[in-house]
């Protein structure tokens, strides 16, 4: 399992803080959406144990062109581990949805290189502002 949650979850601290992204990989081939709400829900309880009163902020797993066909899996995962966030202390969701997606609702190809799964530069810079902006977050 350690194994798993070091492919499927990218952590990093800023700070003290510890921000989580789960990789969409996973998703309709291993993992449902919600066996990735308890893969959050389990790591986020290894870390309390670790890191006591911790922020914990989850990434939103970002729309791609490449991974389109998997979209109402992975925003049902996202759904699903926003909701319990925004239920559970020290536990934040950062949404890049809506910045990724069009008037459309298709992901911008402009966000992504060729491959259509990887952003960028400009898909990193509205990336990184979400989450600059997710980071400002707290629970009063």
């Amino acid at each position: 399992m350690s194994e798993f949650v070091d492919c499927a979850l990218a952590v990093e601290s800023y700070d003290g803080l510890k921000v989580i992204q789960a990789g969409e990989e996973f998703l309709g081939v291993i993992l449902t959406p919600e066996k990735v709400l308890r893969l959050a829900q389990k790591f986020s309880d290894q870390v309390e144990k670790i890191y006591p009163n911790t922020p914990l902020y989850f990434i939103e797993i970002t729309p791609s062109p490449s991974r389109w066909t998997l979209w109402p899996e992975i925003s049902q995962a996202n759904d699903l581990i926003q909701s319990w966030a925004e239920k559970t202390p020290n536990r934040f969701f950062i949404p890049t949805r809506e910045a990724v997606l069009g008037a459309d609702g298709l992901p911008q190809n402009h966000l992504f290189v060729e491959d259509g799964l990887h952003l960028s530069r400009a898909g990193y810079q509205l990336w990184a502002e979400q989450i600059k902006t997710g980071l400002g977050q707290s629970k009063n």
